[in-house]
């Protein structure tokens, strides 16, 4: 039966179904309705599983292109450093080398003024030592000529010293002289 109430239709059905077929339709409509949403329910877990294990994914891959750009960075910076370290170990290894040779020179230099001061005479000062690579140059006061000219002879005998040189301007005087002597190696 149809009703008209103004602008609704009241539909009425008559239902001639037992109650205990009712329970039953029922319960299938409930088991259909929960088979559907457990069905829906089971594709957005799936789905959701996939998108967020593409996800992982994706994260491990940018995660690897992260460590391999920070290996790359480090690598490039210790080389940038090594770079930078170069000069400094050779300016460190130049100072050594001449530090050597300076120690090595010194020793030659310390040996070379003990032998000259071991033939100057008692009467003859000397005042300096100018080395330069291989001349000396020997500045010093002497008391007479004879001193003077005894203590060159002597510096001419040694063997190490190739030639003593006097300026003729020393030999003029014949007391209290300043002199500077010039010897070559």
């Amino acid at each position: 039966m149809v009703w008209r109430c103004g602008q609704l239709i009241i539909k009425t059905m008559m239902n001639f179904l037992p109650e205990e077929n009712k329970i039953i339709i029922k319960k299938e409509y409930f088991r259909r309705i929960s088979l559907i949403l457990g069905l829906f329910f089971l594709f957005l877990i799936l789905t959701s599983t996939l998108f967020l294990f593409s996800i992982l994914i994706l994260l491990k891959d940018q995660q690897e292109s992260f460590r391999r750009q920070l290996e790359f960075s480090e690598e490039r910076l210790a080389k940038n450093e090594a770079r930078d370290i170069l000069p400094l170990i050779k300016d460190l290894n130049d100072k050594i080398f001449l530090l050597q040779s300076s120690q090595k020179n010194a020793v030659e230099k310390s040996a070379i003024i003990k032998n000259i001061l071991s033939r100057k005479p008692e009467k003859i000062t000397i005042k300096g030592f100018l080395f330069d690579k291989n001349k000396i140059s020997i500045q010093g006061f002497s008391d007479t000529r004879d001193n003077m000219l005894g203590f060159i002879n002597s510096l001419k005998e040694e063997q190490t010293f190739k030639k003593v040189e006097l300026p003729i301007s020393s030999l003029l005087k014949e007391r209290d002289i300043e002199f500077s002597l010039n010897i070559e190696l």
